[in-house]
């Protein structure tokens, strides 16, 4: 559920904190004047309820495989848990999976950051024209990407810590992947970055 609200609520704030701090050099929509920026925080939102979605099938599918299979599932899941709470090589199951955690929470803040990065980066421009827009427009989808970048690590040292759920860890890993891969693709942080020529140099 917090894949699917938060996505939202995030690139709404951020859309309306560069609406009202934002100073372009023409009278224009945030669109207009950070097309990189835009296109970068709609493909995290798209990305983020896309996990949203397929966790919420994958919740379903186990709620129904108990329900279906009760007791022998209960009891593989006892003995799983009996066996991790008893081996010493798996004390650490017990602990809080705060870096699996944190690599799938992180995605859905991208926006927020690079709205901010934006808002910082524009204090560093005097009289704001084209040129410096898109330049603006590239530090965001820049600290977005390391944000993402952030998120993807931490899943990477989760898994390899043996935090449990492994799934959680690998979940979190596959979506920032996947935003990386995008972003290298369709190129959001060139200079001049135009949707209609899609990452013109």
């Amino acid at each position: 559920m917090a894949l699917i609200t938060l996505p939202v609520l995030c690139a709404a704030l951020a859309t309306i904190l560069l609406e009202a701090l934002l100073v372009g050099y023409e009278p224009a929509s945030v669109n207009t004047m950070l097309p990189g920026w835009t296109y970068a925080s709609a493909t995290v939102m798209k990305i983020c309820l896309l996990a949203g979605l397929v966790a919420a099938v994958i919740a379903m599918v186990n709620l129904a495989r108990r329900r279906w299979f009760g007791e022998a599932a209960m009891r593989t899941a006892s003995d799983d848990q009996q066996e991790r709470t008893t081996n010493p090589a798996n004390l650490s199951a017990k602990a809080i999976p705060i870096r699996s955690i944190l690599s799938v929470a992180l995605p859905p803040f991208a926006p927020l950051i690079g709205a901010l990065a934006v808002v910082i980066a524009q204090t560093f421009v005097d009289k704001p024209d084209r040129a410096s827009m898109n330049f603006i427009s590239r530090n965001g989808v820049l600290v977005m990407m390391a944000w993402i970048t952030a998120s993807l690590i931490l899943g990477l040292l989760a898994r390899l810590k043996g935090e449990r759920p492994h799934s959680l860890s690998m979940f979190g890993v596959v979506m920032s992947a996947c935003l990386i891969v995008l972003f290298w693709y369709w190129q959001f942080y060139k200079l001049g970055f135009d949707q209609d020529r899609w990452a013109a140099p």
